[in-house]
């Protein structure tokens, strides 16, 4: 192996020692070997971070870093500080990757002078496999961050390899203290730049849905983390993401967050959600929630009398055009 790797893969690390061990040895029986693994264990208090000391004492190209409990940003940041690698990647601990991912993915980058590759990948959800392509909807970098606040594309590190020396060119970091959806705003700051990005048709990476540890869980009091986010994105993004799309991006998912774990009971949680009562009236991809969330403001049966209206007018309008 040469003094400077590759490639550095990085794992960031918290209470997943069930799923652990079949991700590290994902990694560790790639058919391309010129790499570093970069461990990091964000305080887990669970066997993760024995097994990670164990794999770095059988093989020298296992780095292992402990530090107190961070949040997942912070990993990804510490794992971008220590990596030496000409590329880097990211691992998350409770997926894994084919055999012949890094391998594929280097000669393809090295081919097409990419600074970013990313790839398809598989979602795995219990015994069902599904095979999600990531082909843009259009070419150029502008278009493939708007396809990710679409919900067209994943918004991940996982699924694809950078240059480090264009994240140090550009100076992009993860943001201090965001620890949901901070690999989109990692990967957009990256998109926003002059780099050339290229896509893979071809899936290497098992996105694991079955952790019952997840982030993307349903939890009482996470609807608040997407609400937070919405004005921290739209500083980053709104010279070229319009700020409607960056909030209702943030609110398709804060809804269902607040109704599946229950927190509407609470008029605290209700009340967070008033202004942006027009933007959930009129967005289509929000109005299945539209009824009871209408209904605990008090304005259903304004809104029934405004449909009915509305109605009523695309009826008539429909006669004269006839």
């Amino acid at each position: 192996m040469n003094t400077t790797p590759k490639l550095s893969i990085i794992v960031p690390i918290f209470n997943l020692e069930k799923y652990l061990i079949c991700c590290i040895k994902s990694i560790l029986n790639q058919t391309f070997t010129d790499y570093e693994l970069i461990l990091i264990n964000d305080g887990s208090t669970d066997a993760s971070g024995e097994i990670c000391n164990e794999y770095a004492k059988n093989d020298c190209r296992v780095k292992v870093i402990h530090q107190k409990n961070s949040g997942v940003g912070c990993a990804r940041q510490k794992g971008l500080d220590n990596a030496i690698g000409e590329y880097i990647t990211y691992v998350d601990p409770d997926d894994w990757i084919e055999s012949n991912a890094y391998e594929e993915m280097v000669k393809k980058a090295e081919q097409e002078n990419s600074d970013m590759l990313f790839c398809d990948f598989y979602r795995e959800h219990g015994n069902k496999t599904t095979y999600e392509s990531q082909k843009p909807s259009k070419e150029g970098n502008v278009n493939i961050l708007l396809d990710m606040f679409y919900f067209r594309l994943a918004a991940s590190c996982w699924n694809r390899i950078i240059r480090r020396d264009i994240i140090q060119a550009y100076g992009v970091t993860f943001k201090e203290g965001l620890n949901h959806w901070e690999d989109l705003y990692f990967i957009g700051a990256l998109l926003k730049e002059n780099i050339k990005v290229s896509h893979f048709p071809k899936a290497f990476y098992h996105y694991n849905l079955c952790n019952e540890s997840s982030l993307t869980k349903t939890k009482p009091g996470r609807y608040e983390i997407y609400l937070d986010s919405i004005p921290v994105f739209q500083n980053r993004f709104l010279d070229i993401i319009p700020r409607k799309r960056i909030k209702n991006f943030f609110l398709k998912q804060a809804l269902p967050q607040a109704f599946g774990a229950g927190d509407f009971e609470f008029k605290s949680c209700r009340e967070k959600f008033k202004k942006y009562t027009i933007v959930i009236l009129f967005n289509a991809s929000l109005r299945h929630n539209l009824r009871y969330f209408l209904s605990t403001l008090g304005f259903y049966n304004e809104v029934c009398k405004y449909r009915k209206s509305k109605h009523n007018l695309i009826n008539k309008i429909k006669k004269v055009i006839k």
